[in-house]
């Protein structure tokens, strides 16, 4: 066969991952116990037989002996989380090893379609990878165009995806005959008996490249054809539902960096995206976050809770926090077993930025992301949307046009981001800065001119509990408050940690804590108007919709945020400098500004590695990429991570004085903080080498 391995890559990968699994006590016993998975298996259950292809190379095979590629590596991880030991069983029959599986002879097969004929003998977990499909051919002007080629066609699938060409299903007149290799593939396709062999494109390109000079063409095809090669899950023998729910748990636990460390060996010559979305779901926590929960398991998190906003953010009657945002710390202490430190009882928010600022504080709970506060804390994705109303006399005509309230005196709460964004966008308008919402609510009861900017259903519930009278809403306004969690500056495993959770909280319960809180039972007073008690139903069903339509499009920021983030150090990728290079310089033209443009690498950082390890290489990374940040964190400064010990800086600067400036400042930070380097003979420390133009 002319399949080509790359038994040297392999070998380095394995000798990898080994070191990724030995470099840390915490590696193993950590993981597993924060996440809750130490004691996953049965009593007694120790070992998993795993079947796999021998010959499916990068996906699965073979080689030298040992099994290699992306599901068996894949796989080796999440038993390490589950603390438990494999058996591999390779086979070149695949049905051979379904039908092990079926009869009990093998526990697991980690990469299989999960179709309803199968659900009769086997479990299934959710989708695990994604099948980009490819297409073989030789040169015909009729395929170029990709899949409507295959209308009509005879083509050829391998064993491992051929079940009655159930693949082909949307493709009238398809005729799927089964090739046991891409040898037959090629022999098949030379005597005109298939036009085509589909094939996962990972694999094709594999396996067709030998197959070049006899004129052989592969193609990624478009994925949004469906019916073509869907996605794989792991299959788990019938009477193991445990494994299945173990597996998916254990999933979420895989660190970002060995996924990475799996695609740049076997998918570096992938597109981009392949890389990005062959694994369906990812782990976000890195081995350094993970750690850090281990570290500081016994430690709580310092968190201001903002008071008064019922039922976003609370306190009950006995000093406890109450609302949606305790349900997403309770979650968070759920997953990660996290104890949080409350503060802000009687407090504002101004106090709370105030706090983070001294260090008092690690974390704020509910807070808008604003330009002032990005220089104090890093945030997570917004979890809630609040629509920020106009209050005032209720007697007054509802105002279409928010600009015509600006010749009003505006009550806005102090320290809230509403301060300001309309300090920003309105920087005439007379803005009067109140204590708390309540205190805003009474100032504009005793004054019928003024009006208050406050976000609806809290406010609402402050004037039925406080007994306010009189007020209403009298217009909208184009702002709302995106609910964050805010970390200080340098916590970043904690901001990590922190912004996974949110993320999977959102997916998995969000929804039902909104509707909980927002439809928790009120009693209002006797005298309150019944149009009010109305208003709380209609504007906390709004909340709610509000809520529910964020969170698809959450997902989607979320997802295109990891795209072009470091994991390790939380920088800027090359992808995203890559994406923003032409539209920065344009921009920097327009505002006749020049530009910085700074490479800097760590010096003689593989002997930091083998010297103090890769977990010391890790955080090494994150310091200075930490330091990075403190001194280029102006709007549109960018520092990027581009390579292993590699980064970058994109600034915008006025002259080439205030350009050497800035250099000489990260250079006298940098030079002070001497991070100890044995091995780097000069001086003994950690130093970089830079060049800017």
């Amino acid at each position: 066969m002319k399949q080509r391995y790359r038994v040297a890559q392999t070998l380095v990968f394995r000798a990898a991952v080994l070191l990724l699994a030995i470099a840390s006590p915490l590696h193993s016993t950590t993981r597993s116990s924060v996440s809750g998975l130490e004691d996953a298996a049965p009593a007694g259950v120790t070992k998993l037989r795993v079947g796999i292809m021998s010959d499916r190379y990068p996906t699965m095979a073979v080689v030298d002996g040992d099994p290699v590629g992306l599901v068996v590596d894949y796989t080796r991880i999440l038993a390490e989380v589950l603390d438990l030991e494999i058996e591999w069983r390779p086979s070149s029959d695949w049905i051979d090893l379904q039908n092990q599986l079926s009869n009990g002879e093998i526990d697991v097969l980690p990469y299989i379609y999960a179709s309803d004929d199968r659900r009769s003998t086997m479990l299934f977990t959710r989708p695990v990878f994604k099948i980009f499909p490819g297409i073989a051919f030789f040169p015909d002007p009729s395929l170029r165009g990709g899949i409507s080629g295959l209308q009509g066609a005879t083509v050829g699938l391998p064993q491992v995806y051929y079940t009655g060409g159930q693949y082909l299903q949307n493709f009238s007149g398809v005729t799927a005959v089964q090739t046991p290799d891409a040898d037959e593939a090629v022999q098949l396709l030379e005597s005109g008996e298939i036009d085509v062999y589909l094939e996962s494109y990972v694999a094709l390109v594999e396996s067709m490249e030998p197959y070049e000079e006899e004129g052989i063409r592969v193609q990624l095809l478009n994925r949004t054809f469906s019916g073509i090669l869907s996605e794989m899950s792991i299959a788990v023998r019938s009477d193991w539902q445990w494994l299945v729910s173990a597996i998916e748990r254990a999933a979420e636990w895989v660190y970002a960096d060995e996924l990475n460390a799996i695609v740049d060996l076997y998918l570096s010559d992938a597109p981009e995206q392949v890389q990005n979305e062959y694994f369906a779901f990812r782990s976000l926590l890195s081995s350094s976050e993970v750690a850090w929960l281990g570290e500081n398991r016994d430690v709580p998190v310092r968190v201001f809770y903002l008071d008064g906003l019922a039922p976003i953010s609370d306190f009950d009657d006995e000093g406890m926090p109450t609302g949606i945002v305790s349900s997403y710390l309770d979650e968070l202490t759920r997953m990660f077993g996290i104890t949080f430190e409350i503060s802000g009882l009687g407090q504002g928010l101004g106090d709370g930025v105030r706090m983070i600022g001294a260090g008092e504080v690690d974390m704020i709970a509910a807070l808008s992301e604003t330009a002032d506060r990005r220089e104090l804390m890093s945030f997570t994705p917004p979890y809630l949307d609040l629509p920020i109303m106009v209050f005032g006399d209720d007697q007054r005509p509802f105002i279409g046009d928010f600009e015509s309230v600006l010749t009003d005196p505006i009550v806005v709460t102090d320290g809230h981001a509403i301060q300001e964004w309309m300090g920003r966008d309105y920087p005439s308008a007379d803005l009067i800065p109140a204590e708390s919402v309540l205190s805003g609510l009474r100032r504009v009861e005793g004054d019928p001119n003024e009006v208050l900017l406050a976000s609806a259903y809290s406010t609402i519930r402050m004037m039925i509990d406080n007994r306010v009278h009189d007020i209403g809403i009298i217009g909208t306004t184009p702002y709302s408050y995106q609910l964050s969690m805010g970390t200080r500056r340098g916590a970043d495993q904690l901001s990590g940690i922190v912004r996974v959770g949110v993320d999977r909280i959102v997916r998995e319960s969000g929804a039902s804590i909104a509707s909980y809180w927002l439809n928790a039972e009120v009693e209002p007073p006797r005298d309150t108007f019944f149009v009010r008690v109305i208003a709380i139903i209609l504007i906390g069903s709004a909340v709610l919709l509000a809520f529910v339509a964020y969170t698809f499009t959450y997902r989607q920021r979320l997802l295109r945020q990891h795209a072009i983030t470091d994991p390790l150090t939380g920088l800027n990728n090359r992808r995203f400098l890559t994406e923003i290079y032409d539209r920065e310089v344009m921009r920097l033209k327009r505002d006749k500004r020049m530009l910085l443009y700074l490479l800097f690498d760590i010096d003689r950082f593989k002997q930091y590695n083998d010297r103090y390890g890769h977990r010391a290489g890790d955080k090494a990374l994150s310091d200075v990429a930490n330091l990075a940040k403190e001194c280029f964190k102006r709007a549109g400064d960018f520092v990027f991570r581009i390579g292993g010990e590699e980064f970058c800086v994109f600034a915008g600067v006025a002259s080439e004085e205030a350009a050497q400036s800035v250099l000489e400042r990260f250079h006298s930070r940098f030079a002070n903080v001497r991070i100890p380097h044995a091995d780097n003979d000069d001086v003994g420390y950690l130093t970089v080498s830079m060049g800017a133009v």
